[in-house]
């Protein structure tokens, strides 16, 4: 995926960006500071493996993929804005019926 499509893949979830930074449109008034593209490319890409696991797709080929593109985010990314992304994807598990 280029950077134009993770661009277009974000904007589509809600997101805004604003020079390299982004926020979701939902919490940026909770958000102390902005996060990065990294970070909300992690996020997306969390949600995704979420819904395939949901889904009963977790251990298919595109959910592998995902996983890949997510190892390097994860190894970059502070362990507290980590914490953060996955807190949020835990509240929004709650709050889907799948």
């Amino acid at each position: 995926m280029d950077s134009h499509s993770h661009e277009r893949a974000m904007k589509s979830r809600g997101w805004v960006t604003n020079k390299g930074w982004v926020a979701n449109k939902e919490t940026t008034t909770n958000q102390k500071e902005p996060i990065t593209l990294d970070s909300a490319l992690y996020e997306a890409l969390l949600m995704r493996l979420n819904d395939l696991i949901a889904s009963g797709r977790g251990d298919t080929d595109e959910a592998d993929s995902v996983r890949d593109q997510m190892l390097d985010l994860w190894r970059r990314l502070p362990s507290a804005e980590l914490l953060v992304i996955e807190q949020r994807e835990a509240r929004r598990i709650r709050n889907v019926t799948f």
